[in-house]
């Protein structure tokens, strides 16, 4: 049985929420520090993440954190870039959920060590987006991930994430638990912009033998 998929568009957001993008006025319903959450900002979010998790790799350490070579470091600045210090991660390989930024951290101390290349939506140009509204969004979809290291030759996930505006500058602090710097709090200001809430990441299931079922 096969089953159609709705695809969302930017219009059928606005239609759906009632907010429009843009600052306060007659016609505009988002306030200037509550953007209207859309398909460009959800792309830009997802490469962004995917481009720091290689950065803040030791296979990419460059100028702005040459220091990111010790895994645990490229960890702490990773976690602080990119989640709030509420959020909450499901994350790939592990059961473990994490909430917290020092708690996030700790799983990308190994994640990150093996280098994650990130290839998000391989069989789809966008990603889903589930909910939208001024200040806060959610998107699904599919990555695949290749590692420098060498350590598998590829992951398949899917994805949820749930991201959040931030209006003003707000800061958070790491300590690093292991490592060169072991015990080093790093300090770190997140800037106005989006940053992640809920992240929901699982390994596709294997295949059955023999059993071929179309949906």
């Amino acid at each position: 049985m096969k089953t159609s998929l709705l695809v969302i568009t930017n219009s059928t957001i606005l239609a759906l929420c009632g907010c429009t993008i843009g600052t306060t006025n007659s016609n505009q319903l988002c306030p200037i520090n509550a953007p209207m959450f859309d398909q460009n900002i959800a792309q830009a979010a997802l490469n962004k993440w995917g481009t720091n998790a290689f950065a803040y790799s030791p296979f990419e350490s460059n100028s702005s954190c040459p220091q990111c070579i010790d895994p645990y470091v490229g960890a702490a600045y990773f976690a602080a870039a990119e989640y709030l210090p509420n959020a909450v991660l499901l994350p790939t390989v592990s059961p473990i959920t994490r909430k917290g930024t020092q708690q996030i951290y700790d799983y990308f101390t190994n994640f990150l060590s093996n280098g994650p290349q990130a290839n998000f939506n391989p069989e789809s140009v966008e990603p889903y987006i589930t909910y939208a509204t001024c200040g806060y969004g959610e998107i699904s979809g599919y990555y695949n991930f290749n590692f420098a290291s060498g350590l598998e030759s590829e992951v398949e996930a899917r994805y949820t994430y749930a991201f959040k505006y931030l209006a003003a500058n707000q800061n958070v602090a790491v300590t690093i638990e292991s490592g060169t710097e072991s015990g080093t709090v790093i300090n770190y200001t997140q800037t106005p912009g989006w940053y992640i809430q809920l992240h929901n990441s699982a390994k596709l299931p294997s295949e059955p033998e023999n059993l071929n079922i179309t949906y």
